[in-house]
């Protein structure tokens, strides 16, 4: 009812989730039945939703903590006069707030059926971040945790720095060993079993999450790209000392920067016409047409947000990103309201840049 269900459709919803049972297959034989009290079906399309609807509540016990956070931290950096002992006093009250924050999402969690592994507990900060406060740890039920380097969301890894070189080195590390297995076993597949494996395998790991990465300086975007050419190395089954561009042109594949603006331009493509996530929608701003019609203002723009100062986490935010890669693309392009058609044109533009 929180959430505008009711009747019929509230019931349905509880007729699916209660009284369920689960049981296991080993080898062909199916294990007796035992009862599920709780939880959603496995691979369920509607289990990411629920999911999402369970945990909104405990949004209510983060937003006072981080409002008080980012008061704390205006206060200290606008007046660096006040007596040490008082910014001690601040910097006490803010532990201590985020602990107590700690226990009622602990208490949050054991009412919905849900556990804080206090030991796997982690925090993490930018280093100019960190170098503001005076926060070493954080008590977490038994266990004090200390600040870490980077740390893990959703697969994709966030370190102090946030220049992503240890995601980079996780997608590395990992298509480093696939590609090792798959050349081993290379003589026994066919071309279109080679592909099929690497775009499943590989492809889909540099591309997951990438957007992540635009900006990234080309030293480290170039670890990922000499992946690629490995990757179509095995397809085509051509030498180290080839020539890769006539491999990649064959293979119709992108090189990685490129990849990075073909998934933003698709995000923003999807904000315009709404079918992104709310959360997306909200970072996105279309440019009011001109009332003289200027060639630059005929089809969709985006109002620029970037910031004119020294560059700073927040230009490779999307909300700052998305404009760059909008606006320059073509107009044709833009003014395509199929996202089926602007895939199409999209890939054939940036494929015209890379290569011709």
């Amino acid at each position: 009812m929180t959430y505008g269900i009711t009747g019929t459709a509230l019931k349905w919803l509880h007729s699916y989730l209660s009284d369920r049972k689960q049981r296991i297959l080993i080898n062909g034989s199916y294990s007796s039945d035992f009862d599920l009290p709780q939880g959603v079906p496995q691979g369920s399309c509607l289990g990411p939703l629920l999911f999402t609807l369970y945990q909104v509540s405990s949004s209510m016990l983060l937003n006072p903590i981080s409002l008080m956070f980012t008061h704390t931290l205006m206060t200290r950096s606008s007046t660096s006069h006040l007596n040490q002992m008082v910014l001690l006093l601040r910097w006490m009250l803010l532990t201590l707030q985020l602990q107590a924050c700690i226990r009622d999402i602990r208490t949050w969690m054991v009412q919905d059926k849900l556990q804080l592994n206090d030991a796997k507990t982690e925090f993490r900060g930018t280093r100019a971040q960190l170098n503001k406060v005076t926060i070493n740890d954080l008590q977490v039920g038994e266990v004090k945790v200390s600040a870490v380097h980077s740390v893990r969301n959703l697969g994709a890894w966030f370190d102090t720095n946030m220049n992503m070189t240890t995601l980079i080195n996780s997608i590395c590390q990992s298509i480093h060993y696939h590609l090792h297995n798959i050349r081993c076993i290379r003589k026994y597949l066919s071309y279109d079993n080679r592909m099929s494996i690497v775009q499943a395998i590989i492809m889909s790991r540099l591309d997951y999450c990438n957007g992540l990465l635009y900006g990234t300086p080309a030293v480290h975007l170039g670890k990922l790209q000499r992946l690629q050419n490995a990757a179509a190395r095995l397809v085509r089954t051509i030498s180290r000392y080839d020539h890769i561009t006539p491999s990649l042109i064959n293979l119709h594949w992108l090189p990685v920067t490129h990849r990075i603006e073909f998934k933003i331009a698709m995000l923003v493509h999807k904000c315009i016409y709404g079918v992104a996530p709310q959360y997306l929608l909200d970072l996105i701003k279309i440019k009011e047409s001109s009332r003289y019609q200027l060639r630059s203002h005929r089809g969709i723009l985006l109002m620029d947000n970037t910031y004119r100062t020294k560059k700073t986490l927040g230009d490779r935010a999307f909300e700052n990103v998305a404009p760059k890669v909008w606006n320059r693309l073509p107009l044709e392009i833009r003014q395509c309201q199929s996202l089926t058609t602007f895939k199409v044109l999209l890939k054939a533009h940036l494929f015209k840049l890379a290569f011709y």
